[in-house]
């Protein structure tokens, strides 16, 4: 989650005097160092009153259209609780992933020597596994790149899920402690390796490909995944359809329900998401409203590519936690975390089009 404010339970307040202060996000500078400050500087001005007037989604039904029942029921029942459990727990032990640290870093690569492996255990000739450079901020090197796995070779409009790797900067709001990062994002990154894991060991193959995607430098203000939409722009891949799972695995009051961001997304791929969840997850959906960028998607959606964002509670209902040391798995929901992970297989097979194994 790109940072608001530290505690996602005062989001609400913030919100309200953002739209009557001009220097709401006018806090001390924490640091005299160039690249916290120019980080600090990034998600200020993505804030800035202005950017609160873009309107909500109107709600209207989906245009996009339920097909592979059979499928995706079929995908669901491959997928592991317990493999999210251990993706996580592997995540939380690099407790600094911010983009600027080594532990960033060693998490990419983990990530990418982790799919590989699935890839050669499977005997997939169809898999390609990249890095895409962040770049620096204010002369300092981002040593941690995001990380692509593209499924498929077909050169068709592509779909993409996406969850962001890093953790927030030790110094980038004066707060020095360690951050885990478990709900942010360790939980959508969990959640995505194991849909990238039962994609790839799925007998399904897809008329588009697939981009399952871990950004960088989130929180450094999107950093990552501008640099990947710009990696994208050069090379002329299109891309249909853009998923965004930022933060799975808390539940307020242990509430079930889903919930989507309504602003920052294309209306009917988010309806669709709200068709998803009724069809094959089969529990309560609402929608919360953002009224900033918030997360990657806003990346692609500035593009112009259809893009969404499920999310684990109401905006102003969010953990508590994120952006601290207690941001941990004790605080977290696997069955939570599994119903997005599901979401996400139904949102890939349904817009990905399944074909006969050749």
């Amino acid at each position: 989650m790109l940072p608001k404010q530290i505690k996602a339970n005062t989001l609400c307040v913030l919100l309200a005097a953002a739209l009557t202060s001009s220097n709401l996000f006018a806090l001390p500078d924490p640091s005299t160092h160039d690249a916290a400050k120019s980080a600090i500087q990034r998600w200020k001005d993505t804030h800035k009153p202005h950017v609160l007037k873009q309107h909500v989604m109107p709600r209207f039904q989906a245009a996009y259209k339920i097909k592979y029942p059979l499928q995706v029921d079929k995908f669901i029942g491959e997928m592991n609780p317990q493999n999210i459990l251990f993706y996580l727990t592997k995540l939380v032990s690099y407790e600094d992933r911010s983009a600027n640290s080594i532990n960033g870093q060693k998490a990419a690569t983990w990530i990418k020597d982790e799919i590989e492996k699935i890839a050669k255990v499977n005997r997939r000739n169809d898999i390609n596994i990249y890095f895409v450079d962040s770049g620096s901020n204010a002369g300092e090197k981002l040593i941690q790149p995001s990380v692509i796995v593209k499924i498929g070779t077909s050169n068709d409009p592509g779909i993409v899920i996406g969850a962001h790797l890093d953790t927030l900067p030790v110094d980038i709001l004066g707060h020095s402690e360690i951050k885990p990062g478990a709900d942010d994002d360790g939980s959508g990154s969990a959640t995505l390796l194991e849909l990238a894991r039962t994609l790839i060991s799925s007998d399904i193959r897809f008329k588009k490909p697939i981009y399952i995607i871990w950004y960088a430098a989130e929180e450094w203000g999107l950093i990552g995944s501008e640099q990947v939409v710009t990696e994208f722009k050069n090379k002329n891949i299109p891309i249909a359809a853009v998923l965004q799972l930022d933060m799975t695995g808390y539940r307020e009051n242990n509430d079930p329900t889903m919930w989507l961001i309504n602003d920052y997304v294309n209306p009917e791929l988010t309806s669709f998401l709200e068709k998803l969840i009724n069809v094959y997850i089969k529990q309560p959906v609402q929608y919360t409203t953002c009224n900033y960028s918030f997360s990657d998607h806003a990346s692609w959606n500035n593009a112009g590519i259809p893009s969404s964002i499920a999310y684990e509670s109401k905006i102003c209902d969010g953990n508590p936690n994120v952006h601290t040391s207690a941001d941990t798995m004790s605080t977290l929901s696997l069955p939570h975390m599994t119903n997005f992970a599901k979401l996400a297989a139904a949102f890939t097979i349904e817009l990905s089009e399944p074909i006969e194994k050749n």
